[in-house]
């Protein structure tokens, strides 16, 4: 599946083309809201992503043991949610902030649906900038490996803030 989503860029798509092969696979329950199919579709993706990228960390978790030290996550403290997505631990446990700010997702930077997930926030900011799209990023609920960097260059590649860049430049 992640190998047919990789022919597609956007995360809204990505989202809505899951959502329908879900509802064509089972018939959909009258009472079964179309913000419900369309969250269980992402955690769906991101299960998908999860899975191939940090495989031994996961199988470490259900199991009930520890991640090995020498992980790329163990700095993270990492925990399986209780929808089975691999989060950031940590002290802000007994926070009252939302879940997902608290322990948000955790990504690899190397896949093509973190790059979506960044794109898709940066032009909901209406391409505000680096700084702007990596507090989105987080307070959305996903922590990226190596986030700054990524966001930098996703930023950056952006036509439309390139454009904006070279027109400023040149007042």
């Amino acid at each position: 599946i992640l190998n047919r989503l990789s022919r597609l860029s956007r995360w809204d798509v990505m989202v809505k083309v899951v959502c329908r092969l879900k509802s064509l696979a089972r018939p959909r329950d009258a009472d079964d809201a179309l913000v419900e199919r369309r969250r269980a579709a992402e955690v769906f993706i991101l299960r998908l992503v999860q899975s191939s990228a940090y495989p031994d960390e996961i199988d470490d978790l259900t199991h009930g043991r520890p991640v090995r030290s020498s992980s790329t996550l163990h700095s993270f403290s990492p925990v399986l949610g209780p929808d089975g997505l691999l989060r950031v631990g940590g002290r802000l446990r007994k926070s009252s902030l939302p879940d997902s700010v608290k322990n948000p997702v955790i990504l690899p930077k190397d896949s093509f649906v973190t790059v979506a997930i960044i794109r898709h926030l940066h032009n909901s900011l209406h391409h505000q900038g680096r700084g702007q799209t990596l507090n989105h990023v987080r307070t959305s609920g996903y922590w990226i490996i190596g986030g700054p960097r990524l966001v930098t260059s996703i930023v950056k590649s952006s036509v439309t803030c390139r454009r904006l860049r070279r027109r400023l430049e040149s007042q």
